[in-house]
This record gives structure tokens, C-alpha cells and sequence, in this order.
């Protein structure tokens, strides 16, 4: 585990697009499934923030060493208080309690976000990003069996939905 460092969390810009693919096909790697995603969908989803559905980076010594976007849940009105999070940091960066700080400042702007509850997605092989939101209060609240393939060569796996929900008091 490293040291902490410090770093700046900022809302992602454009010119952001190349590092965020590398962190988030880093991560897809480690896993042992096959990128699918290019630079043109992660433009996309910057192009498609907003206020209330930020996609944020943290950089160290201005570099983006992690990024975490909030998107739409499942795109009904009756679901627009609930929104998916995405959390990657970069290899060399994990365990310095980066992540915990992304989670953190995302947690302490829920009211100005407008949300209540926080979903994750996890592919049952990802130990690590389970372990993270169980370790902030995510709890298990659905599982889909055999449901991804996120590799033709692996066997099927079973998507956990995680999630937390927040109260504004």
C-alpha cells in the first residue's frame, strides 16, 4: 500500500478522454476481460454530464490518476433519485485511499446532486470493487446469474448490484 498523497478532485474535461479509457482498460485487464470501450464513448459521456450527473477525476501532481462518474439509474422519472456509480483508479494509486475520498466528496454533495441512492455494478470476479463498497456501506440488494460474459474465453458470470441509500436530514 502507498503512501497517501495528495490530490484534487475537479470535474473532467475533454482533453481527459485518453487517460480516463487507460484507466478504465487498465482495470478491465487486471480483470481478465476484453476492453470495449474507445475514446469516442468516453467522450460521449463526458459530453453528456451535467450538475447532477458529474463525471469527476482526481489528479496527483496534475496528472488523473482516478475517475468516478454519476449516471441516470435507469432513465424513468420515477427513478431519477437513484443514480449508478462508476469508480476506477489507476493501479499504481489504489490503496492510498483515493477511492474513499472520490466516494466521500460524491456522499457529502448527494442533496446538490439530487440523489438518494447510489448503485454499483459488479462483475462477480471483482473481488476488489466488491470489497471497496462493502467497506462503505454498499450493501448486496440483487444478483443476476450467469448473466455477463464479459470474455468469450471465460465462463460466465453473475453481476452483483450494490448499492446505499442516503437521507438528506
Amino acid at each position: 500500500m502507498q503512501m497517501r498523497k495528495e490530490w484534487r478532485i475537479r470535474e473532467a474535461k475533454l482533453e481527459d478522454a485518453p487517460v480516463i479509457l487507460t484507466i478504465l482498460n487498465q482495470a478491465f485487464s487486471q480483470q481478465g476481460q476484453t476492453p470495449c470501450f474507445g475514446l469516442l464513448d468516453i467522450c460521449e459521456w463526458l459530453e453528456n454530464t451535467s450538475p447532477q450527473r458529474p463525471f469527476l477525476v482526481a489528479e496527483s501532481l496534475q496528472e488523473v490518476v482516478a475517475w468516478c462518474s454519476l449516471q441516470a439509474f435507469y432513465g424513468l422519472p420515477a427513478f431519477d433519485q437513484a443514480l449508478e456509480i462508476s469508480l476506477y483508479v489507476e493501479n499504481q494509486h489504489q490503496g492510498c485511499g483515493l477511492g474513499h475520498d472520490l466516494l466521500r466528496h460524491i456522499e457529502i454533495r448527494a442533496k446538490h446532486f439530487g440523489f438518494t441512492h447510489l448503485i454499483a455494478h459488479i462483475y462477480s470476479s471483482n473481488l476488489n470493487s466488491r470489497h471497496f463498497f462493502e467497506k462503505h456501506q454498499f450493501t448486496l440488494w440483487g444478483k443476476l446469474p450467469n448473466i455477463a460474459q464479459p470474455n468469450p474465453q471465460q465462463a460466465k458470470q453473475d453481476l452483483y448490484i450494490l448499492g446505499k441509500e442516503y437521507s438528506h436530514s
